[in-house]
C-alpha cells in the first residue's frame, strides 16, 4: 500500500524544527490531543501510514507493519478508547526490524518496558495492562481522525515532547509552512541574541 511521497529535503527541513515551531508556520496549526505525548522515545517525523482501528481491532495494526514502508509513522487511529492496548513490545520489536519510524496511537499501549528497551519511538495516551479482543475489524490506508485531527495516509507527522502535529504532504503548501516557520524561528533567534549580547 503505498501514499504520495514528500521529498527526503522537505522532511529534513520539517525535522530540523520543533512541533511549536511548526505550528507557528500553519494557519490555523493542527495538533493532536495534549493527551498523546511521548511513552517511549521523544521524536518521530515521517509520512503517516494510517489504520482506523475500533476497540479490538489488534490484528489490524499487526497488518500495517507487514504493508508500511520504512521510515513511515503508524497512525492508530483507536478513537481515544483505553480500556485495552492496540500496541506492545512485540509490536515495536516487528516494527523496528522493519525500520519504521514511529508509532502515534489515540488509545493505549502496554508492555512499556519492553518498548523502551526495543527503542521504537511511540505516542500514545496511555499505558495499560491488559490487550484489546484480536481482530481484523478495520481499515488501513484510510484518511482518519487521530486525536481530533483528520491525518490522511501520507500526511507528514511530526511529534516531541510538546506534543504532535501533521502536516499537508502536498509539498508547495509544505514548503510554504516550512518557509514561515524557519523565518519566525529565526527572527526569533535574533531577537534572543541580541538580548543576550545586552547583558553582557
Amino acid at each position: 500500500m503505498t501514499h504520495p511521497k514528500i521529498s527526503p529535503e522537505l522532511i529534513a527541513r520539517a525535522a530540523a524544527l520543533s512541533t511549536p515551531e511548526l505550528c507557528d508556520g500553519m494557519e490555523p496549526f493542527r495538533a493532536m490531543h495534549y493527551e498523546i505525548k511521548p511513552l517511549v522515545g521523544d521524536r518521530v517525523v515521517g509520512q503517516a501510514f494510517t489504520a482506523d482501528l475500533p476497540m479490538g481491532s489488534s490484528e489490524l495494526a499487526a497488518r500495517m507493519i507487514d504493508e508500511a514502508g520504512a521510515g513511515d509513522i503508524l497512525v492508530l487511529a483507536g478513537r481515544g478508547d483505553c480500556r485495552g492496548s492496540l500496541w506492545g513490545d512485540y509490536k515495536s520489536l516487528c516494527a523496528s526490524l522493519k525500520k519504521i519510524g514511529g508509532v502515534v496511537i489515540d488509545g493505549a499501549l502496554r508492555d512499556i518496558a519492553g518498548c523502551r528497551e526495543i527503542g521504537l519511538p511511540v505516542f500514545a495516551r496511555a499505558v495499560v495492562c491488559g490487550a484489546v479482543k484480536k481482530s481484523d475489524y478495520g481499515a488501513l490506508g484510510v484518511t482518519v481522525s487521530c486525536g481530533g485531527v483528520s491525518v490522511r495516509p501520507g500526511d507528514l507527522i511530526a511529534g516531541d515532547a510538546n506534543g504532535v502535529v501533521v502536516l499537508p504532504y502536498e509539498e508547495e503548501e509544505l514548503a510554504k509552512i516550512l518557509d514561515r516557520a524557519e523565518k519566525k524561528k529565526a527572527a526569533q533567534e535574533e531577537k534572543e541574541r541580541k538580548l543576550l549580547s545586552a547583558e553582557i
